[in-house]
């Protein structure tokens, strides 16, 4: 945790303690071990990079320091690795440059640019081969210049509302604006897939596109590992939310996945850069990126209880009060019933029955069987009125089309509109 605050606060330090301190997360570990060596302590001996490009990798020709036994890149110090007496800039201090540029260029630089192994936004150091947080929209001023925009964007932006790429070259432009070039990597929901694919909680796809990028959407620093140094341990100076993980690259439609054989920027897992853990990680993919949110599941756990109360009160309630619907089943519809005015005369007529049998009113079976075989004749004579009203208008409404179709003779299909049915002659073979 200190660690990364020290990372944080890299530009602040730099002005208290001096311009020539580039990187801060490794002066604690660099501390410990040489109390540990004024102490006597035994620790097992390993090469330890502290160059000022902040790249821990051991790549390339490399000199080390005679007197603190650091090693740091040739090509970052400009020395030539003959030196018979090599001072670092801790050792011997002295001004560098946080902008290191890259001798020799790439072979395919672009023409009249000028490449470097590090570039500085916002008081924080870059370098080729990292991995970083860029915005998704590019912001531009009147003029067509990216606008600025500021790392401090991300404590209120989710990691997940921005893309991880990594940078493979910087550089400046004969204007002066700062362009990055790299790949580009999917999430696991950007990606065509079966539905029952499984993927682990952060994990990542490298995709075989190219783009290039202003410097001003770079957001922040990020992390990707390969399986297996992700269940070892975890890089000095980076946030858990911030380290992902990268097995498999996508085709450019997205569909085909392919096993990632050779990894390009290893990880540096000496103890002067690299936190282990006592246990190796016992890592499980699921279905992360598909599960329903926490909230949902509150939601539907809220209106499944709600549901069996409803259900529980229905049951205890007497079976006078429930409506009574042809068939013994109540259509609800927002909460209420959705019945035929005819069918509510019957029920309402046969509930005044109901009450005037409690009241004494009707003491004999015959004069309530009377009372139902009246109300029952009463519905079917307002059924059978209105399946005439709706016949006519039918036919009011056909007899209209038959006038309406083109032609000098008029098609006489009246004959349809009668009751009796129409006998057709039998065909004979």
């Amino acid at each position: 945790m200190f660690d990364g605050v020290k990372t944080e606060m890299a530009g602040q330090l730099d002005e208290v303690l001096g311009p020539n301190i580039t990187k801060a997360y490794m002066d604690t570990e660099l501390a410990r071990l040489e109390q540990a060596q004024l102490k006597g302590i035994e620790e097992p001996e390993e090469d330890i990079i502290r160059c000022i490009c902040g790249v821990t990798r051991d790549e390339g020709l490399m000199v080390m320091c005679e007197k603190c036994s650091r090693w740091q890149h040739c090509d970052c110090v400009r020395a030539n690795g003959k030196e018979e007496h090599y001072l670092c800039d801790r050792c011997e201090p002295r001004y560098y440059d946080p902008e290191i540029l890259l001798v020799p260029p790439p072979s395919d630089a672009m023409p009249d640019c000028t490449h470097y192994m590090t570039l500085v936004k916002d008081e924080v150091q870059y370098a080729v081969g990292d991995c970083v947080y860029v915005m998704r929209d590019c912001k531009r001023t009147s003029s067509g210049a990216p606008l600025r925009t500021s790392h401090r964007l991300l404590a209120t932006c989710s990691p997940d509302k921005l893309d991880v790429f990594r940078l493979d070259q910087l550089w400046r432009d004969p204007k002066g604006e700062r362009f990055a070039s790299g790949t580009p990597y999917l999430r696991p929901q950007e990606t065509f897939h079966e539905p029952t694919r499984k993927f682990f909680h952060n994990e990542l796809f490298r995709t075989p596109s190219f783009e290039i990028i202003p410097m001003e959407l770079v957001m922040g620093k990020c992390i990707v590992m390969d399986p297996n140094t992700y269940s070892k341990g975890r890089p000095k100076g980076f946030k858990e939310q911030d380290v992902y993980i990268c097995e498999y690259r996508v085709d450019k439609t997205a569909h085909l996945f392919h096993k990632i054989q050779k990894i390009w920027y290893p990880i540096n897992t000496s103890k002067f850069c690299f936190h282990w853990f006592d246990k190796k990680l016992n890592m499980k993919r699921t279905y992360s990126p598909h599960e329903v949110p926490e909230e949902y599941k509150r939601k539907a756990e809220r209106s499944a209880t709600a549901l069996t109360t409803v259900k529980k009160e229905e049951k205890e309630e007497k079976p006078d009060n429930k409506p009574l619907v042809k068939g013994g089943k109540s259509s609800l519809g927002n909460g209420k019933l959705k019945l035929d005015d005819s069918i509510k005369n019957d029920l309402k007529l046969k509930a005044e029955v109901k009450v005037n049998v409690k009241k004494g009113s009707c003491h004999k079976k015959e004069d309530v069987a009377q009372m139902l075989a009246e109300s029952n004749a009463d519905l079917a004579e307002r059924n059978k009125k209105k399946r005439q009203e709706r016949k006519a208008r039918l036919d009011k409404i056909l007899t209209k089309l038959l006038n309406l179709i083109p032609g000098k003779q008029k098609v006489d299909l009246t004959y349809l509109l009668e009751d009796e049915k129409r006998i057709r002659k039998k065909i004979i073979k």
